[in-house]
């Protein structure tokens, strides 16, 4: 452990006292130990020492948000002591930290004795008023990595991701020690690392429980074929009172059947990865660094056949995505890629969903809907049968809108065709689903592009397909031709046009999606919007110009994945 006189020496806003003054303040300072999860000093408390970080790291937070953090040799809680006012921020240990402790009346005398240090504080001090605590979204530094296998290959697996995140950044593979390192150890690795893997023993040692105060995320690693509930791993980390991000989940195996919910059963906030014993976790790799290449597909009724187009190019390119996403008609293209189909299949499927099915002769008289939609949702159900979202090859989510609550809902697990066919029901012409108190109806109502959730989900590399139509929405003439509709439209406008009525209800229901995509075009590296104008919502008979608009907008955008450019 280093000395006190060391770790001030080394702090940047003392490193211009002399020695005399070092010496004087290292006296005056003791070590204060803090372990994961327990809290330096809350917002509202009185100021009566400031800390300098010798070893570990803190949270600073605002409230209920995490506004930034403290990294070994940088002061915490200078600010307050030195306007003489309460604790503006709440600091929580993000680690097992070690910090030495100057009181108010030390600090007082030391500025009085050393001014060229009190200027210092003093510049400090303004950049902490300024909003110097920035929070940003940045890949997890360390990951404890949970065995519930007694596979001879688990360690194997450690090797091979710690080989896949060293392609990008230095990552380091923490093994199992007999003889417990200090706190400086693993500090040092960190600082020398940007990412450190904690292989962590099967049953909870003292070693298991250091890495787990240590990480910042935990992955659990387990057989396809042997579910288990939570193990005194994940016990363990649930106690320490702090969470970041999703636990991890990789199902390792060879063959295809996966079983994915009843190692669910348990557990919630749940991230699962399927790989094969043998494939390198390159992909993995790439979730946890936050760099994995997402596809997402905007939902618009026939206009979505424009995504087969896209998902063709792509295939022609050897381009497969990490994850694929999307909303109503994007979502069921998504789920169907996601599924393992080809192009080719893609669009049988949705032909013979769409074209074949006639799903809009299915009406209903119409106290809560125009369509009951069980000729869709049985051709779903055959295309599915009762597979599971977390069961997809590739990552994959929908989205659905609670009309109970005006929340999007994010639907990363459950039956694949339930969630698919309630993404796609339109206000107004299918009825809205019950699901736990809630009323969830097409997706498109309030994230038809949901590019901010592929973000969240660990896409650093997001190319984005929006199928809605560039001009306004059009309307024709055939489709109300010798309607008493049309006459009235010509006499109360003077027009002799009138837009499809469930054109209308989408149109007023989606008025807000293209201020949304404007919002989130910062997460959006790649965008694509093919030349869907003419093509109404339920086109479907023109599926061949649709599916020609989105292969020619893909093969007219020439890009790579950052990914194969390597």
């Amino acid at each position: 452990m280093r000395e006190p006189i060391d770790v001030i020496r080394d702090t940047e806003y003392f490193s211009d006292l002399g020695e005399s003054a070092l010496i004087e303040m290292a006296e005056a300072c003791q070590y204060v130990d803090l372990s994961r999860g327990e809290v330096l000093f809350e917002e509202g408390q009185k100021a009566e020492s400031f800390y300098i970080l010798a070893y570990g790291r803190l949270g600073v937070w605002s409230g209920r948000r995490r506004i930034g953090e403290v990294h070994p040799k940088e002061c915490v809680g200078e600010v307050a002591l030195l306007r003489d006012r309460n604790r503006t921020e709440t600091v929580k240990a993000e680690r097992d930290c070690l910090l030495l402790q100057l009181t108010k009346k030390s600090f007082e005398t030391l500025l009085e004795n050393y001014p060229k240090a009190m200027l210092k504080v003093a510049l400090h001090v303004t950049d902490r008023l300024a909003g110097s605590y920035v929070q940003t979204t940045r890949p997890p530094q360390s990951i404890a990595i949970v065995p519930m296998t007694t596979h001879p290959e688990f360690e194997r697996f450690c090797q091979a991701l710690q080989v896949s995140m060293n392609k990008k950044h230095p990552t380091f593979l923490a093994l199992p020690s007999d003889r417990l390192p200090g706190i400086d150890w693993f500090t040092e690795i960190e600082q020398n690392h940007g990412t450190v893997l904690y292989q962590c023993r099967r049953g909870l040692c003292s070693w298991s429980e250091r890495c787990l105060r240590q990480a910042d995320r935990v992955m659990i690693v387990g057989e396809e074929a042997e579910p288990q509930g939570p193990g005194v791993h994940e016990q363990y980390w649930n106690g320490l009172h702090k969470r970041d991000g999703k636990l991890l989940l990789v199902l390792l195996g060879f063959g295809k059947a996966k079983r994915s919910s009843k190692w669910l059963a348990e557990r919630k906030d749940v991230q699962v990865h399927h790989l094969e014993w043998n494939k390198s976790p390159d992909r993995l790799a790439r979730f946890i660094n936050r760099e994995a290449f997402g596809l997402v597909l905007g939902g618009g009724g026939a206009r979505g056949l424009a995504h087969v187009g896209v998902f063709r190019a792509l295939e022609e390119r050897g381009i497969q995505p990490d994850l694929v996403a999307g909303t109503s008609m994007g979502g069921f293209c998504a789920a169907l890629i996601a599924s393992g189909r080809t192009a080719a299949e893609v669009e049988r499927d949705l032909r013979w969903t769409w074209i074949d099915a006639g799903p809009f002769l299915d009406f209903n008289l119409p106290l809560y809907s125009l369509v009951k939609g069980d000729r869709v949702r049985g051709r779903l159900m055959r295309l599915f049968g009762q597979r599971h979202i977390e069961d997809l090859d590739i990552p994959f989510f929908c989205m659905t809108a609670d009309i109970t609550n005006a929340q999007s809902v994010v639907h990363d697990r459950g039956i694949i065709y339930r969630w698919v066919a309630v993404g796609m029901s339109i206000p107004g012409v299918a009825a809205p689903y019950p699901d736990k108190g809630r009323l969830l109806l097409d997706g498109g109502l309030l994230n038809n592009l949901p590019v901010d959730m592929a973000s969240e989900a660990g896409c650093g590399e997001i190319l984005a397909v929006n199928v809605d139509p560039k001009e306004e929405m059009a309307i024709r003439d055939e489709d109300f031709e010798g309607s008493l509709t049309k006459q009235f439209w010509r006499k109360v406008t003077g027009n002799t046009t009138a837009p499809h009525i469930v054109e209308t209800l989408i149109r007023v229901t989606t008025l807000t999606n293209a201020a949304a995509v404007g919002r989130m075009r910062h997460l959006i590296d790649h965008y694509v919007q093919p030349d869907t104008d003419r093509f109404g919502l339920f086109d479907f008979h023109m599926a061949d110009d649709i599916v020609k608009s989105g292969y020619e907008a893909m093969k007219a955008y020439q890009f790579t994945p950052k990914h194969l450019k390597d």
